[in-house]
């Protein structure tokens, strides 16, 4: 009798252990499923960030660029427009009014390029 009731007691135990073991594969599973989410996550940040760094350089490259533009306008456009006009009314009544139709055109296309800015980040977002 007393090798019955150890039998049952090993069994018992062979069966508590199997339960915990049965535990700790599902923890595992759950574990590695986890492990698998945070592995597809870190790929769509890391290709969000890429995304990012391309719109950041081609941001900067274009900012270069229209401080170079700017740079060369710099020198005759500082000030207000009638500050401008009035400078040159001055020196000269006619150049006043070249200068400023100069300083307008420039200023469009100052603005197309930045529509144009816009319009092509707008298109980098939806990619």
């Amino acid at each position: 009798m007393e090798t019955s009731g150890e039998f049952n007691q090993l069994c018992n135990q062979l069966f508590e252990c199997q339960c915990a073991c049965w535990a700790w594969q599902g923890a595992y599973a759950t574990q590695a499923d986890r492990n698998m989410q945070l592995c597809t996550e870190i790929e769509q940040l890391r290709s969000l960030v890429d995304a990012q760094q391309i719109r950041i350089a081609h941001v900067t490259k274009e900012n270069q660029r229209l401080n170079l533009l700017m740079g060369h306008l710099m020198p005759r456009d500082v000030g207000p427009t009638t500050n401008y006009r009035s400078t040159d009314a001055d020196s000269n009544e006619g150049n006043g009014e070249t200068a400023e139709t100069e300083k307008s055109e420039v200023v469009q296309r100052l603005e197309t390029i930045v529509e144009l800015s816009d319009s092509s980040s707008n298109t980098s977002k939806s990619e």
